[in-house]
C-alpha cells in the first residue's frame, strides 16, 4: 500500500470526526439567527403596540395590536402584558411581550441547547 493511499484514508477519517462538530455549529448558527430575527420583530411589534395603546389611552388595546403585528411570526406562543404606571402627571404605558420559539432542527438528538424564548419591554408616555 502506498503512502498516498494511507494519507487519503487518514484525511477521510479526520473529516468524519469533524462532521458532528460542524453540524452542531451550523445548527446553532441557524437557531441563533432565527432567535435574533424573532427578537427584532417582537421588539418592533411591542413598540408599535405600546405607542398605539398609549395614544388611545387604552392598555387593553396593546395585546390586539401586538398580535396583529406578529401575525405569521416564527413563534409558537406569544404572551403580552400591558399596564399603566406612574403618577397622574407622568403616566406611561409599559408593554411586555414574550415569544416562545419553535424547537429547532436537530433537537431530537441534542435537546434545546439555545434560546427557548425571547422577551421585550417597551414604554410609552400617555400624555
Amino acid at each position: 500500500m502506498k503512502r498516498r493511499d494511507r494519507e487519503r484514508g487518514a484525511a477521510a477519517v479526520e473529516f468524519a470526526m469533524l462532521i458532528p462538530a460542524l453540524l452542531i455549529i451550523l445548527l446553532g448558527a441557524i437557531h441563533f439567527g432565527r432567535a435574533f430575527a424573532a427578537r427584532h420583530r417582537l421588539g418592533e411589534a411591542t413598540a408599535y403596540a405600546a405607542r398605539g395603546a398609549a395614544l388611545q389611552r387604552n392598555a387593553g388595546l396593546a395585546d390586539q395590536l401586538l398580535r396583529q403585528r406578529m401575525a405569521g411570526a416564527d413563534c409558537t406562543q406569544i404572551s403580552v402584558g400591558a399596564q399603566q404606571m406612574g403618577s397622574d402627571a407622568y403616566k406611561y404605558l409599559q408593554v411586555s411581550a414574550s415569544c416562545t420559539l419553535p424547537i429547532p432542527l436537530g433537537s431530537a438528538l441534542l435537546g434545546n441547547l439555545g434560546l427557548a424564548d425571547v422577551r421585550v419591554t417597551a414604554t410609552m408616555p400617555m400624555d
